[in-house]
């Protein structure tokens, strides 16, 4: 299940991922030529802001975290 939002702007994306969990994405939807580095804690702090903990960005796509999470199991199951 996806579902996406605005605020102010920011596009808010959460997905529930079967074997998964629960993803939520922010996009800032406007142009600018600030460093990226300043974008993402721009971000970073809306998000901490609407209670979402960003301590951790992932990296790497849904579906390579499934596979990860499937060779685990195999591994240790």
């Amino acid at each position: 299940t996806k579902s996406k939002y605005m605020l102010d702007e920011y596009e808010i994306t959460v997905e529930e991922v079967r074997d998964l969990g629960v993803f939520a994405e922010i996009e800032l939807t406007t142009e600018s030529s600030r460093p990226v580095d300043e974008l993402k804690d721009e971000i970073r702090r809306k998000a901490q802001s609407l209670g979402f903990d960003c301590d951790t960005e992932i990296g790497v796509g849904k579906p390579e975290l499934l596979l990860r999470k499937q060779d685990f199991q195999t591994s240790h199951g």
